[in-house]
């Protein structure tokens, strides 16, 4: 092999070591972005909705990434449809479909519905296995929406998510059932009688104070 053979070779190696550590930094950034806007609780959970057991697993296929596998893309594709895999990729275009243009993807009902499980702490594996669903129609839900029959069967599962919220964003995203509005009314009277009393008490040391 000649000297310029070498010299390609190695040239070579260092482009392709370079480009996977800034394919393997967008991944990162990807997590950073998912985490931030409440999609997902950390990256453990991540990794969970990504189908790997453990959090390690996920790193492993970060760390042993290669541009002719595009496995981790797909997964992550399916998983989060409003990000760009041709991004990750090649660094061409914005990380959030839509972005580039000025017109931001409309939030979907899986994007609330994601929110929901973040915020009662369930992972979508407890999700699914409620719901009775496989990951394949859960995928296919992420790239399509819900449809109407998935959303009432979403509301007869998790019977505390608002409905109309998931639908539209509009309102809260818990129903609060009426012996959920007593229990709370009820503490606050508690606080209130508390404080009633703490104020009875003092008011009561001040009239005995005797001046000096």
């Amino acid at each position: 092999m000649k000297i310029f053979d070498y010299i390609y070779v190695i040239v070579y190696f260092l482009f392709f070591m370079v480009a996977i550590r800034d394919i393997q930094k967008r991944i990162n950034e990807v997590f950073d972005y998912l985490i931030d806007n409440s999609f997902e609780k950390n990256k453990t959970t991540i990794a969970k909705t990504l189908g790997y057991a453990a959090r390690q697993a996920l790193w492993n296929a970060i760390g042993n990434y290669k541009p002719n596998s595009r496995s981790l893309l797909i997964r992550i594709g399916n998983a989060y449809p409003m990000v760009n895999t041709e991004w990750i990729a090649t660094g061409e275009g914005e990380m959030v479909r839509g972005k580039g243009s000025g017109i931001a993807r409309p939030e979907m009902m899986t994007d609330r519905f994601v929110k929901y499980l973040y915020v009662k702490n369930i992972s979508t594996k407890d999700a699914l296995s409620r719901l009775g669903w496989t990951r394949r129609i859960y995928d296919k839900a992420l790239r399509d929406d819900f449809s109407a029959e998935e959303v009432l069967h979403i509301g007869t599962v998790f019977s505390d998510l608002n409905l109309g919220w998931l639908r539209s964003g509009v309102g809260s995203m818990l129903v609060i059932s009426q012996e959920a509005l007593i229990k709370m009314l009820s503490r606050h009277q508690t606080e209130i009688d508390t404080l009633r009393e703490k104020v009875q008490k003092l008011e009561a040391q001040r009239k005995d104070r005797k001046p000096v």
